[in-house]
């Protein structure tokens, strides 16, 4: 005669599965092992993924609201150009031009002449603006220490916080940019963009600066790297653009949308590419699971042909069998996110002192990265499941 079989309750019920895999060792720890270097992958990857997005983040908000008008193909760089390119006096003519609200000119140039660009960072730049003019835009970069630059300002710099990383300034410190002197001012609050590694001083600082590499031509014309265009409320900004270039020869201009879409997709085949490389480690120990209860399953196939006996339903030894696994995964999750958080934080530690910071770790990657690790081990467990409960009881007895 059958007897009824309580189910378990979840304290037990967990207390169970921890014994299962306690009581197969080795191989519990290698398929945790399994886990836990996907886990460790996903969110280093993931780390690097949304320092990345975050970057390109800000650019997008940058340039959502702006025209960026530069010299035409042949100056090097297109929107992303450092350096003087073309005469500032174009701008007095693009602000005639009819849907035109504003313009004004800002000046890019490059702190150590030699320096080079990198896939990782971005070079110690001089950004020259006027104050006034800039003070008008909807994106504003939040000054963290001392005050923004100001109309008038001579001498004056805000730096990015990797440059305060890397050189160790503070508000009212000195700096040498180019052979001449800047009071730094104000410190920027850290982006993870391109702005953490910027000098930013006034138009007219960066045209006195840039004056030694244009020395050597015979133009009088002051030249800027390019011009921020702001439309009227309601004009297409694809229509102005287009318009800016027909008016004005020797300029290509830029409109938010197609520079939000250049920025978007660099990011999407940077995280496809990163986040593919990762999931395939992932799917690698999910198989190093399903092979451990597989194996697990049948070693215990009389003990669980006498909880059938003993009244234990198919439900009961499925819900036993995928709590062992999802336990599987979660211990494999929390070592590998354990892991890449030690990894990261010492990276960034040792970036940190070249005013680089490579991995960003948030809660939210932290819940993604284990939450997953989790349901991959228990969708690895459904299979033993199912076949843990297709075990015929009074069959199973009767083997020697």
């Amino acid at each position: 005669m059958r007897t009824n079989h309580t189910p378990l309750g979840t304290i037990t019920l967990v207390r169970e599965a921890l014994r299962n895999i306690w009581r197969r060792k080795a191989r519990s720890a290698l398929t945790i092992f399994g886990i836990g270097i996907g886990i460790f992958a996903l969110t280093t990857m993931g780390a690097l993924s949304q320092s990345l997005s975050k970057s390109i983040q800000v650019g997008i908000d940058y340039f959502s609201s702006r025209i960026l008008v530069t010299k035409d193909s042949g100056g090097f760089g297109g929107p992303f150009a450092v350096g003087p390119q073309l005469p500032s006096s174009i701008t007095d003519r693009i602000e005639v031009i009819d849907g035109v609200d504003r313009a004004y000119p800002t000046l890019s140039l490059l702190a150590e002449p030699d320096a080079e660009f990198s896939v990782a960072s971005s070079p110690e730049t001089i950004q020259g603006a006027p104050p006034a003019e800039a003070a008008k835009d909807k994106f504003q970069l939040e000054v963290g220490e001392g005050r923004a630059l100001k109309a008038g300002d001579t001498g004056k710099t805000v730096i990015g916080s990797n440059v305060v990383q890397k050189k160790q300034l503070d508000v009212g410190d000195t700096v040498t940019l180019r052979g001449k002197q800047f009071e730094v001012v104000g410190i920027l609050k850290r982006t993870t963009a391109d702005p953490d590694s910027f000098y930013m001083v006034t138009l007219t600082d960066a045209l006195a600066l840039s004056r030694d590499i244009t020395s050597f031509t015979t133009s009088t014309e002051e030249l800027v790297t390019n011009i921020n265009v702001f439309p009227e409320e309601g004009v297409d900004s694809t229509k102005l653009t287009e318009k800016i270039e027909s008016t004005i020869s020797g300029v290509d201009g830029t409109p938010p949308d197609q520079l939000k879409k250049t920025l978007e997709d660099a990011s999407a085949v940077f995280n496809l590419i990163v986040l593919g490389s990762a999931l395939i480690a992932v799917l690698v120990g999910s198989l190093s699971v399903i092979n451990t209860m597989i194996m697990s399953v049948t070693e215990r196939r009389k003990e669980i042909g006498v909880k059938r006996v003993v009244g234990a339903r198919a439900r009961h030894i499925l819900k036993e069998t995928v709590t062992e696994t999802g336990l599987i995964g979660l211990i494999g999750g929390v070592l590998g996110f354990l892991g890449s958080a030690a990894l990261t934080a010492v990276v960034n530690a040792i970036t940190k002192q070249q005013g680089l910071e490579l991995f960003l770790l948030t809660p939210e990657l932290a819940v993604m990265s284990i939450g997953f690790a989790v349901v991959l081990g228990v969708l690895a467990g459904l299979y033993p499941a199912w076949r843990a409960t297709r075990i015929k009881p009074v069959k199973v007895l009767r083997e020697e």
